[in-house]
């Protein structure tokens, strides 16, 4: 499985420790496919860094974009960790509002080509998945 990222959860958190008005009991839902990038949020929460600046955070893995983006439209997420594409397949097709934040990271946005393919033309479109058009 290919991760995405375009709400890249580290900018957010740090401007999140940065506050020193957060409430001790402050529960915050972050959500994320599987994969190896998200070693520093486990480490962080492990290493109590998170608890020290009052953050309670509940990391869970996505089972695929769709429920990832109806959870954040329902507020059972709190903060996603996905490619571009979802937060315009929720701005286009769900009609929600969504705040992109990004950079922070190489996000792991591979382009594998087949050999026998030799340059690729300009204008180009891609998807990673179907289910986000």
């Amino acid at each position: 499985m290919l991760q995405r990222t375009c709400l890249v959860i580290t900018a957010t958190l740090a401007t999140l420790l940065s506050a020193p008005d957060t409430r001790a009991d402050e529960l915050l839902r972050v959500n994320v496919f599987p994969g190896p990038q998200h070693v520093a949020l486990y480490v962080a929460k492990e290493k109590g860094l998170f608890a020290k600046r009052g953050l309670n955070v509940e990391i869970t893995f996505t089972p695929n974009a769709k429920a990832q983006r109806d959870g954040l439209a329902d507020g059972s997420i709190d903060i996603a960790q996905a490619a571009v594409d979802n937060a315009v397949a929720m701005v286009e097709a769900g009609k929600k509002d969504v705040i992109i934040v990004a950079g922070g990271g190489n996000g792991m946005l591979n382009l594998f080509v087949r050999p026998e393919i030799k340059s690729l033309r300009l204008p180009l479109s891609m998807i990673d998945y179907v289910c986000t058009v």
